[in-house]
């Protein structure tokens, strides 16, 4: 007889021919349907679990293999909860942005421009001959920013999750994303 309830619990993953738990996109967006729907405990791969620990509300089990599941499942070796993540922490000390306009030189009519559109949340448009630094400017324009909210922190990480696109080592965006399409991209590519 089994003395372990799961009748609150979710199971989410992929199991491999090995037995292993493989890495699943979107759990961040699975934790919170399960966190909405009541769910209390939510078994995800391992190599998830740092993702899903975001959410409150919700008990997070990283499994490895199925062995170590049915291990859990039958009291032979329970599986302890993830100790959940601290998201204002995480957005406060996880601003690295890969280039910064505190590092551009010169350019100062170009950079008061970019702090305006970013203070007032306006388009800006910037053209000139190749190798002027539009791009780097452009790339330089999330550090200006204001610090992501949680709501939005919690959004553009949902989206990195599902398209596969999250680091492991980087459970939540902590960065306001940047995208570069090329000149030539249709309107469907974008």
């Amino acid at each position: 007889m089994l003395d372990c309830d799961l009748s609150d619990a979710l199971f989410v993953g992929e199991l491999a021919l090995d037995g292993s738990l493989r890495h699943t996109n979107g759990i961040l967006p699975l934790a919170i349907f399960a966190a909405k729907q009541g769910y209390t405990k939510l078994f995800c791969p391992a190599v998830n679990a740092k993702e899903a620990a975001l959410i409150e509300n919700i008990d997070i089990y990283p499994v490895s293999t199925f062995e170590r599941m049915i291990a859990h499942i039958t009291d032979v070796k329970k599986i302890t909860p993830l100790e959940k993540q601290n998201i204002s922490e995480w957005l406060a000390s996880n601003n690295n942005y890969e280039m910064d306009m505190a590092y551009v030189k010169g350019q100062q009519f170009v950079k008061r421009a970019l702090e305006i559109a970013a203070s007032g949340a306006h388009n800006i448009l910037l053209s000139g001959p190749p190798g002027s630094g539009k791009t780097l400017l452009a790339r330089t324009m999330p550090s200006i920013l204001p610090r992501m909210s949680i709501d939005e922190a919690i959004e553009v990480t949902k989206i990195f999750s599902v398209a596969g696109l999250l680091p492991t080592d980087k459970p939540l965006v902590a960065e306001r994303p940047f995208r570069a399409p090329h000149h030539s991209a249709s309107g469907v590519a974008l």
